[in-house]
């Protein structure tokens, strides 16, 4: 417990830490805002054009970007004492490297799962207030019970990402080269799964580290291609890779 306790007082003391925090509000702050005025331009439609009109869910801008920034704070978590070389005093206290390794998971995983829900909770109950007393689909949901098994997927993939991010903070060591990686994988590779043959985009689309949360609890819908129990496997393929290459990098490279 007590190194559990020292990796909470380390990640509460790194600044991009608080950085990242701050960018999570304002895009939370901004994205409301943007909903606002979504169901304010809705309000002032005549019937036939409202039919057309997207939901105003805020969780659509937002989790995406709460995605990549847990995602980012998990690897700073390792990253950042490979930057300052305190890696080597810690390794003096904590000289079994697997149970610095699972101390730091510890951590992380703490953090995504409660931050990971909060956020989702937040971004479905401003939609619930933007748009309430307004019939679909600019309202996504009739009320919010409908939507507890879409927000709880959401969490998830925050706090799946954020152990993807853990991982590739033990692989990279670089605050930038994890950086690169996370915006490839939450971003760029998406983006050219749309571009391949439909035999192929939308299988490698759901395997895509970005939308397997939605299918393992069930609220992916018709785009699903794995069950449940299928997504849940690929989840653990992709940490048995990411967090699995990490360990072992750690446990064999010098620090």
């Amino acid at each position: 417990m007590s190194v559990i306790a020292s990796e909470w007082h380390k990640l509460h003391r790194v600044r991009s830490s608080r950085a990242l925090l701050g960018a999570m509000f304002l895009v939370l702050v901004g994205s409301t805002g943007i909903g606002h005025l979504m169901v304010r331009t809705w309000d002032g439609m005549s019937a036939a054009d409202r039919i057309h009109t997207e939901a105003a869910d805020i969780g659509i801008p937002v989790m995406p970007f709460a995605e990549f920034l847990f995602g980012v704070l998990a690897a700073l978590v390792v990253t950042a004492e490979y930057t300052s070389g305190a890696i080597r005093t810690t390794l003096v206290a904590v000289p079994r490297r697997g149970r610095l390794l699972a101390s730091k998971l510890v951590v992380v995983l703490g953090v995504a799962v409660v931050g990971g829900q909060a956020v989702a909770w937040l971004t479905v109950l401003a939609t619930d207030v933007l748009t309430a007393g307004r019939p679909a689909p600019i309202r996504p949901w009739e009320t919010v019970a409908d939507a507890v098994t879409l927000t709880v997927g959401r969490g998830v993939g925050v706090a799946f990402i954020a152990l993807v991010g853990f991982g590739l903070g033990w692989l990279l060591r670089a605050t930038a080269g994890a950086l690169v990686t996370m915006t490839g994988l939450l971003f760029v590779a998406p983006m050219l799964a749309f571009f391949l043959p439909a035999d192929w985009a939308r299988p490698v689309s759901a395997t895509l580290p970005t939308n397997l949360a939605g299918q393992l609890v069930g609220a992916a819908g018709p785009q699903a291609v794995y069950s449940p129990v299928a997504a849940g496997a690929v989840m653990a393929a992709w940490l048995l890779l990411v967090v699995g290459g990490g360990w072992l990098a750690f446990r064999y490279r010098d620090a």
